[in-house]
């Protein structure tokens, strides 16, 4: 499995009285597996997960956990698309 981070990126979602309420991090993986058992179950993908988080939150401050529950998704949305037909 090979892999690469090929967007990373913190943008607005909700607003109230024209200010942003809440922000979203969202990241993208571009990811090519192959499988030497079976050739015709390789892939090549990308898969993107976000979270969101009020605008009053420091991102700094929380950035690493954010980070880590968007990486738990992403790990689940490959594993599956890997071992779906196992």
């Amino acid at each position: 499995m090979e892999g690469a981070i090929t967007d990373y990126r913190v943008g607005p979602v909700g607003v109230s009285n024209q200010a942003a309420s809440s922000n979203r991090l969202t990241i993208t993986v571009s990811v090519k597996f192959s499988n030497s058992k079976d050739p015709s179950k390789d892939f090549e993908s990308s898969f993107s997960r976000f979270v969101d988080f009020p605008s009053s939150q420091n991102l700094s401050s929380i950035e690493q956990e954010l980070v880590s529950q968007v990486n738990q998704q992403l790990i689940q949305d490959i594993f599956n698309k890997a071992l779906i037909n196992w």
